[in-house]
């Protein structure tokens, strides 16, 4: 919107210089005619981008939750565009791969099924089961001995032990077969972290991809700008001295016009596709300097 108000802006000041030349004959009612109707042109261009604005507030203030928001400012710039070849792109591949939660449940989901294929291997080996026992009586009666330590007191006692070993021999059959379900079990749930792991390498390869482009394609805009603001310089230059007329001066208005619109929408992309490899990755927050904190159980 600040872009379609600076092009206002200029709009206005072509026309008062025409509206001068007019005055001293040296352009003709069409040209004025002409430079008055780029003037509302803009202005209606303007009002688009202003109601675009509008409308990305009131779903803004749906996506938040805030019934009040009438109108924010924004404080803060775009993130400055610069060369994703500065990027390690091997390191956000790994970054990624220990930050995405979709990973992390196919790692749990390995980690289940092989302790459950050790829990069933265990049950193959044989069992040796060891016991013992003991216990002690004692009884009384009215009898005594001269040399007794305990008199009409006698006390007995018992020691057992046993040992017993299980070889699983008749449920081969069964056992075989829930181990081998357990190992398959093991190999789907491997094969689908593979996938997702591939998945996921190629999801953010492919934003890393899109970033170089939209860089590449800034860079582009970005030329192309600097040739039509020059262009646009000397078209002026020439009108004021009356090399040319207002039609090829009216041409290079536009083709700058639509170059810093190209540009400025160029950079929205980049950022935007910024974002969302960002997101990909997992950094996000840790980006926007967004401080997270754990929470506490």
């Amino acid at each position: 919107m600040a872009l379609e108000r600076g092009l206002l802006a200029d709009r206005q000041r072509d026309l008062e210089l025409t509206r001068q030349r007019f005055a001293l004959a040296l352009d003709r009612r069409p040209d004025l005619l002409a430079r008055e109707f780029d003037v509302e042109q803009q202005r209606a261009t303007l009002r688009e981008a202003e109601g675009r604005v509008e409308t990305a507030v009131m779903n803004l203030r749906v996506v938040i939750g805030d019934p009040a928001l009438e109108a924010l400012d924004v404080a803060e710039s775009l993130p400055e565009p610069f060369d994703p070849a500065s990027l390690n792109l091997a390191s956000l591949v790994a970054r990624a791969r220990g930050e995405s939660p979709a990973v992390r449940v196919q790692e749990e989901q390995v980690q289940m099924r092989r302790a459950s294929l050790r829990a069933e291997t265990a049950r193959w080996w044989p069992r040796i089961t060891a016991s013992s026992s003991w216990g002690r009586s004692a009884n009384e009666d009215g009898q005594t001995a001269l040399f007794d330590l305990q008199p009409g007191r006698s006390v007995s006692g018992n020691a057992s032990w046993g040992f017993s070993f299980t070889l699983p021999i008749f449920d081969n059959f069964r056992r075989s077969h829930n181990t081998a379900s357990q190992r398959i079990e093991l190999d789907n749930a491997l094969e689908s972290l593979r996938h997702q792991e591939l998945q996921m390498e190629l999801d953010v390869r492919t934003r890393f991809a899109a970033l170089t482009t939209d860089w590449e394609t800034l860079v582009l805009r970005e030329r192309a700008l600097e040739l039509a603001s020059q262009r646009l310089e000397i078209m002026r230059e020439e009108y004021r001295l009356a090399n040319v007329d207002i039609q090829p001066l009216r041409t290079a208005i536009n083709e700058e016009a639509r170059a810093r619109r190209d540009a400025i929408d160029q950079r929205y992309a980049f950022a935007l596709t910024l974002v969302s490899l960002y997101e990909a990755v997992g950094i996000v927050g840790e980006e926007a300097g967004i401080v997270t904190v754990p929470e506490q159980s």
